[in-house]
């Protein structure tokens, strides 16, 4: 630097939360890290305009909020955006993966609404060795061990 950049980084404590601050060189806050008291930590950034924004929360239970309307993350990770798609890229130069492990119980992909958490749902049943796919809040299909699908059918319901 030539002395002449009047950019900096600040740390500060408010309130005994501290803050550490990016400042441009119109002296306005571009980003900071907030590390509040209770345990909370927060990302921020806002680009030219000074105008600070959270992206990203831990939260003391240790749940992360990703995105807007994240200030009290109700899962270990929580994305959301107020407009448009949310979207989770994974990509590899070989074969991207999700992978669901459960050590006891099942494995789960829930679909929801705005009015229900589980509406549709896929579901790997471990202790049977079944996946059995959800629709409507009710099983509609099972695939077992042994190759056979069970399709949910008028009244007659599926069978073991």
């Amino acid at each position: 630097m030539d002395g002449t950049d009047t950019r900096e980084v600040s740390i500060s404590n408010e309130s005994g939360d501290f803050i550490a601050s990016v400042h441009g060189t119109d002296n306005a806050s571009h980003g900071h890290i907030k590390m509040f008291e209770s345990g909370i930590i927060d990302f921020n950034n806002g680009g030219a305009s000074g105008s600070n924004v959270n992206r990203l929360r831990i939260a003391t239970d240790g749940n992360i909020g990703i995105g807007n309307r994240t200030s009290s993350p109700d899962n270990l990770l929580h994305v959301h955006t107020s407009s448009g798609d949310s979207v989770i890229h994974v990509e590899a130069a070989a074969d991207p993966k999700i992978r669901l492990r459960a050590h006891s119980g099942e494995s789960i992909v829930q679909f929801a609404d705005a009015s229900s958490s589980n509406v549709g749902e896929i579901n790997y049943v471990h202790s049977g060795d079944y996946l059995k796919f959800r629709v409507n809040a009710s099983e509609r299909m099972r695939i077992r061990s042994d190759g056979h699908v069970q399709l949910q059918h008028g009244l007659t319901g599926l069978s073991g």
